[in-house]
């Protein structure tokens, strides 16, 4: 390997004139000491670089051989030679000619006769340094590309130009899609964006190239899946400020989102009958409320709803029984509801609906068809039939409530009223009721 004493050089030059001068400047040198290799042909150096490794620590080569002439020269030379620098000695004094010769791989270029000792071997010095350094920056960029392919998240870059500059391998992982697909085709990445997602996604590009930007949103794998996304990026800046484009962080977080939304369930679910708990039913209630208060037109119903001798149940087939048939009341009665209805439970064997957008009428009909049902639907268990009935109460939501607890109060009085007159049948007390009439 090269140092400051010896630095070896394999010439490659089919003029014995043109070698002996080089030679002459090179042993003429008194900061280094110039070991030449000198062949005349383009075969004769293949040879020589194909010894492993190769004898030399640079090349110094004549673009008019007998086997090779130009720019192919040097680029076959580049391509064998790899992290070896490369000088060109031409008879060429054109610019054009020079810059084509640096950019098929050369790191100088020299014209013949127009150089001495002091030029040929401080070009022979920065060859070599431009060299190290450009394996140091390939090694790095080798480096960084390998953290970069390797990481969990799906990384990217793109160009203002909307191109692909940097894609990871994870991308294939996360998406189903390869690398080399988004690079040819940049707007796979709205196209796989989940159509539900479409419009945060694209309010989020409006401002993501001007700051720091984040957003959560779906995918469309290739075969179909979906996946949640966390999104990140950042804008990315030249040294004078101008923008180059954007650099995205992808991290899946499909696991995530699901366990958020099991804590959600659980926190608004009864966990004994799979409806809305108390606090979530009534939180419901509130916003129904809110709602008839916006549109004095909207009607909303609220049923009270408590199993008949239910204790008699629970003494005499024990409480194991007693809780499969709360199960079995809550599958007959979400069996009946609307996507847009809600059902809790509220109590022990109580249970509310509200029937949003039914008036009394409808809501008596509903509550007189569910009521049929639970009796005639007996709890099946080791054999035995066990029947079971329910009283329901009747009110409904009012602009002028002040709050939910007005129509429950209502709702609860017609139910205490269905229970005095007997049990399995529907009442109803309607907002014009004052406190103690008669439920109807």
């Amino acid at each position: 390997m090269y140092d400051a004493a010896t630095c070896r050089v394999l010439l490659v030059e089919d003029e014995e004139g043109d070698a002996r001068l080089v030679k002459q400047a090179l042993r003429a040198s008194r900061d280094a000491r110039y070991e030449i290799d000198w062949v005349t042909s383009l075969g004769a150096a293949k040879q020589r670089l194909a010894e492993s490794p190769p004898d030399a620590d640079i090349l110094v080569v004549d673009l008019s051989l007998p086997d090779s002439s130009g720019l192919h020269t040097v680029r076959l030379l580049h391509e064998m030679s790899g992290v070896l620098p490369l000088i060109v000695l031409t008879g060429h004094d054109n610019v054009d000619f020079a810059l084509q010769a640096l950019e098929s791989g050369a790191q100088d270029y020299l014209i013949k006769g127009h150089f001495d000792t002091d030029s040929l071997t401080r070009a022979i010095r920065y060859a070599i340094s431009r060299a190290k350094l450009e394996q140091r920056l390939i090694q790095n960029e080798a480096l960084l590309r390998t953290v970069a392919d390797y990481t969990h998240d799906w990384e990217y870059w793109i160009s203002p130009q909307h191109q692909i500059l940097y894609m990871s391998a994870s991308c294939e992982r996360m998406s189903g899609y390869a690398r080399s697909e988004y690079v040819a085709d940049p707007d796979l990445l709205e196209r796989i964006i989940y159509p539900d997602d479409l419009k945060i996604m694209m309010a989020h590009l409006q401002v993501e190239g001007q700051q720091d930007a984040e957003v959560d949103f779906r995918i469309l794998r290739r075969d179909g899946e979906i996946r949640w996304i966390a999104h990140a990026c950042k804008a990315v800046a030249g040294p004078n400020g101008e923008f180059l484009g954007r650099r995205v962080s992808n991290r899946d977080i499909t696991e995530r989102k699901r366990l958020e939304a099991e804590l959600r369930e659980l926190a608004i679910t009864d966990a004994l009958t799979g409806l809305s708990n108390r606090r979530h039913f009534l939180a419901r209630l509130e916003e129904e409320l809110a709602r008839v208060k916006r549109l004095d037109t909207l009607h909303t119903a609220v049923l009270m709803l408590d199993l008949d001798w239910f204790k008699r149940v629970n003494d005499e087939y024990g409480h194991m029984t007693g809780d499969l048939m709360l199960q079995h009341f809550s599958r007959l009665m979400r069996e009946e509801l609307r996507k847009i209805d809600t059902g809790g439970r509220v109590g022990g064997e109580e249970f509310a609906i509200v029937l949003a957008g039914a008036d009394l009428a409808a809501a008596r009909v509903f509550a007189e068809r569910l009521r049929q049902k639970i009796a005639g639907t007996p709890l099946l268990q080791n054999g035995r039939s066990i029947q079971v009935t329910v009283s329901i109460g009747i009110s409904d939501l009012n602009a002028t409530d002040d709050s939910a607890d007005a129509v429950l109060m209502r709702a609860d009085e017609a139910l205490y009223s269905a229970k005095n007159n007997g049990r399995n049948r529907v009442e109803v007390c309607p907002i014009s009721a004052a406190p103690g009439c008669k439920c109807q």
